[in-house]
């Protein structure tokens, strides 16, 4: 019986990935080059949890599995695009955008691979002292803006408890805590929330400029209110003092992960604009800190990293991806079957990417 041309095509393609038949990694002497990944701090959960199983499942392996490193988005971007030789890829929760892209271009690395895997989210999470069940995106951003609209102007934020925002909000000194610019999750939460909280006010419409617009929307307060921790194990010590009044963002793999390792309890995720953050809610797109889990590699890669090709086929493994993968409790989101299929057919054909 012959095989349709298309599905000896696919096999050979995905034994590329898996290695089979590869040549060993580049040496140096007789060790292979370890290759590492830069992984956003909210995907190190999914990252550490796939590489474990990795090495568990075949502690023999002739290749390293990759060292992980938390690194900024952009900062891995940059790196990946500069052709750096031992960055396998980048683990991110947004797209490369054009102009990253167009770095890549710049220094002649065109074969770059992005493959989406699954969702995760992130929650607003406050201390047991602040009885809030649910805030808005107008809210959110008239509590930690730098400048807000007051009688038709910007002027310095004047609010100092969030029962001056909303008279339905408890009378409560403004706490909040955020990650910093740099980190992906303070980018999500700026894009989802602090512009949808502050696009449509009329003050800031009539502000010329884009980016400057953007930037009256997402600085945040420098009064004391507003304060910047990237460690999650910070954020989570923060709300679970006594008598905390804090809010911040964690990731929902943070906040599981925290529990599994004897973190202190917190209270649950609560809603944003009166939507919870639970998994249907993901799936609709509705959740407005919803993200996406993505691999961004090259081709290159795939033949020069040791340990990289067990590495990416284990991540897109149904057991990892799929429902009821051992990914799922640590709070990934499977995607639809159909997307499943979709990612293991663009690591096959090691589809490029296209912003």
């Amino acid at each position: 019986m012959r095989l349709p041309k298309t599905v000896l095509r696919m096999a050979a393609l995905w034994a590329i990935l898996l290695g089979a038949g590869a040549a060993p990694a580049a040496t140096s002497g007789n060790d292979p080059v370890v290759p590492w990944l830069a992984v956003s701090t909210t995907q190190m959960p999914f990252a550490r949890a796939v590489a474990d199983r990795v090495g568990r499942r075949d502690p023999g392996l002739r290749e390293p599995v990759p060292i992980l490193r938390d690194v900024a988005t952009a900062e891995g971007f940059e790196r990946l695009c500069s052709g750096a030789p031992t960055l396998a890829a980048v683990i991110a929760t947004r797209r490369m955008t054009a102009r990253e892209y167009d770095r890549c271009r710049a220094a002649e690395v065109i074969d770059v691979v992005e493959l989406t895997v699954g969702l995760s989210a992130l929650g607003l999470v406050h201390g047991a002292a602040l009885p809030i069940d649910g805030l808005t995106s107008r809210s959110l951003y008239l509590a930690i803006a730098r400048m807000v609209p007051r009688d038709g102007k910007l002027v310095p934020n004047p609010y100092t408890s969030w029962h001056e925002i909303d008279p339905a909000l408890p009378a409560i000194p403004i706490a909040v805590a955020l990650p910093s610019p740099r980190e992906a999750r303070r980018a999500q939460f700026d894009d989802a929330i602090m512009e949808a909280g502050c696009r449509p006010l009329p003050e800031i419409r009539s502000v010329y400029g884009a980016d400057k617009r953007r930037q009256l929307c997402i600085q945040a307060r420098t009064d004391g209110m507003v304060q910047e921790a990237d460690d999650p194990a910070e954020l989570i010590r923060r709300i679970a003092a006594p008598g905390s009044t804090v809010l911040t963002i964690l990731s929902l793999a943070d906040l599981r992960s925290g529990a599994e390792e004897g973190a202190p309890a917190v209270n649950a995720p609560i809603s944003i604009d009166g939507i919870p953050p639970v998994p249907d809610r993901f799936l609709d797109g509705r959740y407005p800190l919803t993200m996406a889990t993505r691999l961004y590699l090259t081709r290159r890669a795939l033949d020069q990293a040791g340990g990289l090709r067990d590495y990416v086929a284990e991540f897109l493994r149904e057991a990892a991806i799929g429902p009821g993968g051992y990914l799922e409790p640590l709070g990934l989101v499977p995607l639809p079957t159909d997307d499943r299929r979709l990612a293991r057919r663009n690591a096959a054909n090691l589809r490029l990417f296209a912003p």
